[in-house]
């Protein structure tokens, strides 16, 4: 699939978005709520004055903080996880090329790049550690996997599991290269 193709994915990909125009759950508000009182000056708050963690998605809710004290609020959060999906469909697109366009109109990775959670973002960081890590940019992927964890709590497990993949790839070659010695 050359450039041309990928266009006409991402256009495909826009334009399934915009046949889930109302899919925001109940739990992106609470994003939402925490993200406006950060906006605000209140501070990461649901109500301001009280001090509850209500929300395991930290670094978005920094993102939408951004959306709502620019102006761009609920529309803006949409359209920055609809610009994360995008740029996953772009990693997919590198990582293997044969299976962007499945990705692109896959109901649920499209109904959630436009809820306005952080799923986007998480897809988004987990195929970068992926790539990055393939691209043998391991510096980069703890950074990337820091972000993971400040996205999502389980965001933890993701640079463990491709040290621990690497580790088993290369015990694997080694076992096949001694069992073609034999």
């Amino acid at each position: 699939m050359n450039h041309k193709n990928l266009m006409f994915v991402a256009v495909l990909f826009l334009v399934f978005c915009f046949m889930f125009p109302q899919f925001v759950p109940d739990d992106a508000y609470i994003s939402f709520r925490y993200a406006q009182n950060l906006a605000a000056g209140n501070g990461l708050t649901f109500n301001p004055g009280e001090r509850v963690e209500g929300y395991s998605n930290f670094l978005w809710i920094l993102m939408c903080s951004v959306m709502f004290f620019s102006g761009l609020g609920l529309a803006g959060c949409v359209g920055l996880s609809i610009l994360f999906g995008l740029g996953t469909l772009y990693l997919v697109w590198r990582l293997n090329r044969d299976s962007v366009l499945y990705l692109a109109v896959c109901v649920p990775f499209v109904a959630y790049s436009v809820s306005g959670m952080e799923t986007a973002l998480f897809s988004f960081l987990l195929v970068s550690a992926i790539w990055l890590w393939r691209e043998g940019r391991y510096w980069i992927v703890g950074i990337v996997g820091v972000l993971l964890a400040m996205c999502r709590p389980e965001g933890l497990l993701v640079v463990p599991v491709l040290v621990l993949s690497e580790l088993w790839r290369k015990r694997t070659r080694e076992n096949n290269g001694k069992n073609n010695d034999v």
